[in-house]
Order: structure tokens, then sequence, then C-alpha cells
């Protein structure tokens, strides 16, 4: 072979990067976006599981006149449901971009979107019991937790987003890793708050009153033991709550206090809210470890300490959907609550400790009657 026949050196050079470079592309390509084989079974149970709590709202909504709740529900339980269908269709390509933005974004944002419906309850909430007994008007927790949710879901969203954008072109993830925690943070002292308010004001419709209750009871004394009593609602505080206290909240809506539902429902309420706090300082821990981390790179901490909870609050708010706590003909409009009127049914409930009360009325009434005619008789 002659010298003219062997290649420049600057061609070889050349194929080899070429090559080399075609090769890493095609690795690249190939890679788990994951860091780690899906879980089949988890991921697709938790799928089931959303889209079930999803299509259940979304018959409520058109059964149910609880317009904003069902709306905020529909949408938090319909992007877990997508987030884990971007999951489970990783199963087959766990080095798809789409698949893995479409789990990691929705997974993010969804809790974010529940919570702007327990907000709203707790206007509601207010509203039945009197404005008496909470800090602030009403509606005021409505406009500022609601108000930083929705600032909320926009920081994660942009976060995600530039994270997503990043990581498609091979670049660094931290900028938009930072926004997505800082608006994970939001959210998390938005809750702080809200749970700081709740508690205050479920507080005062146990204790505010007590000192006008007659008699001697138990559950006058403020205490941490009788608050969780009250909140739990054992049978000797609901009776409590519904002979004593009751007289002193507002009387429009005492059918509504009196439905069955309603004694738990701040339990259910305060449960659910507790729940999704929890998911909240998982995600912050995560987040701050970044991608590498251990919670990140191992699927459990996800399903234990993100979707079981947010499931758990979806089934919560199954048999306590506003309209099976309040009725379905009691809507609780936040015009209705800013002007201090709600349409109720006029059907007038009654406890059944009242109702015991006054079959025992009755048969004294019916003793005294008779032996007052055994006297006149005999004479």
């Amino acid at each position: 072979m002659s010298l003219s026949e062997i290649p420049p050196f600057s061609s070889q050079a050349t194929d080899f990067i070429s090559s080399t470079t075609v090769n890493l592309h095609h690795q690249l390509s190939k890679r788990n976006l994951y860091g780690f084989e899906l879980n089949r079974a988890g991921n697709i149970i938790f799928l089931g599981l959303f889209t079930f709590i999803a299509v259940f709202n979304i018959i409520m909504v058109f059964r149910s006149k609880q317009v904003w709740y069902s709306v905020c529900f529909i949408l938090g339980f319909v992007l877990e449901a997508l987030g884990y269908l971007g999951r489970v269709l990783g199963f087959t390509n766990n080095s798809s971009m789409p698949f893995y933005i479409l789990q990691s974004l929705c997974l993010t944002i969804a809790p974010a979107f529940i919570m702007a419906g327990i907000y709203f309850l707790f206007a509601q909430n207010v509203a039945v019991h009197g404005r008496k007994y909470s800090l602030l008007k009403p509606m005021w927790y409505s406009y500022f937790f609601i108000g930083t949710d929705v600032l909320s879901i926009f920081v994660q969203g942009a976060g995600g987003g530039m994270t997503s954008t990043a990581s498609s072109n091979g670049k660094s993830t931290s900028l938009g890793n930072t926004i997505m925690f800082v608006g994970i943070l939001i959210q998390i002292v938005a809750i702080t708050f809200f749970l700081l308010f709740w508690f205050i004001f479920l507080g005062r419709t146990f204790f505010h009153d007590r000192h006008a209750v007659p008699g001697d009871n138990q559950y006058k004394k403020k205490s941490i033991g009788n608050y969780f009593k009250l909140l739990v609602n054992i049978p000797s505080a609901r009776s409590y709550k519904l002979i004593q206290l009751d007289p002193f909240y507002n009387p429009q809506y005492q059918n509504i206090r009196y439905r069955a539902l309603y004694s738990y429902y701040p339990l259910a309420v305060s449960l659910a809210v507790v729940l999704v706090y929890i998911r909240c300082v998982y995600r912050v821990v995560e987040l701050k470890q970044g991608y590498s981390g251990y919670l990140m790179s191992h699927e459990i901490y996800l399903f234990v300490f993100d979707s079981l909870l947010i499931a758990e609050t979806g089934l919560i708010f199954i048999p306590f959907h506003p309209m099976f706590v309040f009725g379905r003909d009691n809507v609780l409009t936040s015009k209705d609550i800013k002007n201090g009127v709600i349409p109720v049914t006029q059907e007038f409930i009654r406890c059944p400790e009242e109702e015991a009360l006054d079959k025992e009325k009755d048969f004294s009434y019916a003793a005294q009657k008779r032996e007052a005619f055994e006297a006149r008789s005999q004479l």
C-alpha cells in the first residue's frame, strides 16, 4: 500500500468522533429517566384509584350544585390520574421524555387544585356556625388561601416547565427545581396558616360560649383532651354540641348542623388537610435532595408519602362530599356567604337527643295527667 492510499489522520479522527457522538446519543435516548424500573402493580393500582376518584367527582358535578369544589377536585384528581398514566406508559419506554414530563408535572401540581376546593369549605363552615367564631370574615379565607394556591400552581408549573425543557436539551435542571421548590414552599406556608386559622375556629365553636352553658358539664372545661373529644365527636361530645352549644350558633342553619354527617365534617376536613400537608413536606425534602437523591431514586416513597396520602384525601371526600354533608339543596355559594343568607330547605331536622328529651317530657306529662285523673276518680 502506498502512502497515497492511507487515509489521512484527520479523516480517521473525524469519523471516530462522529461515530462516538452517534453512539452517545443512542445511549442517551435509551437511558432510564426514572433511574429504576417502575413498579407495575403500584402504578397501575394508583392509576385505577385516581381514575375512580376523578370519575366520582365528575358524576357529582352533575348531581350536586357545589361548582367550585367539584371543578377543583376534578382538576386535581384528573391530573393525578394523568400523572400515573404517564408512569404506566413509561413501562414500555422509560426513556420517553414526554411520558416523564407528563407524570412529573401532573403529580407535582395536582394537590394544589385539591386544596383550592378544601379552602372554600372553610368559608362555608364559618357561615354555618357564625361569624363570631372566626378571626376573619368567611370569604377572606377563600380570597387569601385560594390566591396563594393559584400563585403556587403558577410557580410550580413554571418550574416544572423549565425543568422539562432543560432536561430535554441536556442542560442543568437546577433552576427549574429551585422554582418548583419555591412553589411547593408557598403551598406549605399557606396550608400552615390554614391549619392555624382552622383549629382556632374549631376551638372557638367548642369553647367560646362555655360560660353561658347552664349546669355542670365536663366539656365546659377548656382543655386539649376535651378539644380532641369534641373534634373526634364521641357520643357524649356530640350530645353536648347538639343540645348545649347549638343554640349559640347561627339558628338559620340549624338543619344543616343536625344532619348526620355534619358533626364529623370538621374531623374529615382536618384529616384531609393534614394528609396533603405531609405530602407537601415530603415533596420539599425530595426536591431539596435533587433527582439523584435517595427519596427520588426509591419509588416506594412516592407511593407512601405522596400518592397514598392524596388518594386517602380523595376517598375521605367521597362519603363527606359537600352534597352529602350539607344536603343537595343547601348550597352555600360565595354570594350567600358574603350576604349572610344561605338558601336552605325548610324541613326542620331534630337531633336524636332532642327527640329523646321530648319523649321523656311527653311520658312525664302523660303520667301527671293519669295521676290527676285517678285522683279525681277517687273523689
